[in-house]
């Protein structure tokens, strides 16, 4: 749910997510031993993927949903300024 919650905002933009969760010491256990990777696809673009690792799953899956939310912030707020450019300079264009 913690997941779904941070990266709801960008459901309309994305085309795939994919979550995956692992324990990469099995039964020897260990701290920070559980692994979470969500790969999203914006629609038209890479794929932007985190890893990130913690003693439990679910504290595994919210920080990698948090630290991907912040990545698609800048990708698509990148991605804004690259059209606010692109329209700046048709109106220039079109002024000048």
């Amino acid at each position: 749910a913690a997941v779904r919650e941070k990266l709801a905002r960008f459901e309309e933009r994305l085309t795939r997510l994919e979550i995956h969760v692992r324990d990469e010491n099995g039964a020897k256990g260990g701290a920070d031993d559980k692994a979470c990777t969500i790969e999203a696809r914006p629609r038209g673009g890479r794929a932007i993927g985190v890893t990130e690792h913690a003693a439990k799953v679910d504290d595994a899956a919210r920080k990698a949903a948090t630290t991907l939310a912040q990545r698609l912030n800048r990708h698509f707020g990148k991605q804004a300024g690259m059209i606010m450019i692109r329209d700046l300079t048709r109106f220039f264009d079109d002024v000048l």
